[in-house]
């Protein structure tokens, strides 16, 4: 089991677009294949902090997502965080960060540019 952590920061306006966009994204990326839970939690301490995880059954099924359409939404939700987030991928004790995206993707287009239609969450991906 691989295990995607993006730990995020938010001011209070751009916090209210990424969660509605993060909680468009639940149901969607849950369904996707190989992908065995999807948690959206906010920090009891820190109003401002946001944190999505994401679990995946194998590598090739992680690849696809970090691949698809909803990755790239998150990608785009990460631009709106006041601060560097926090990216972690846990598979046993491999811990891997941006550079697994940079890997999968490749570094030709970069993934954390926002496309307008990105956020929008009544968009179907």
């Amino acid at each position: 089991m691989i295990t995607c952590t993006l730990r995020m920061a938010f001011a209070h306006a751009p916090r209210d677009q990424a969660l509605q966009v993060l909680r468009s994204l639940k149901g969607p990326v849950r369904s996707q294949p190989g992908c065995a839970q999807t948690l959206l939690m906010r920090d009891v301490h820190d109003d401002s902090v946001i944190t999505w995880v994401s679990r995946w059954r194998s590598r090739d099924a992680l690849d696809h997502h970090l691949r698809s359409a909803h990755f790239r939404r998150l990608m785009a939700v990460i631009e709106l965080a006041s601060e560097a987030p926090d990216v972690l991928f846990e598979d046993g004790s491999e811990l891997r960060g941006l550079d697994l995206i940079h890997e999968v993707i490749g570094r030709a287009e970069d993934p954390r540019v926002p496309h307008v239609f990105d956020l929008d969450p009544n968009i179907s991906t």
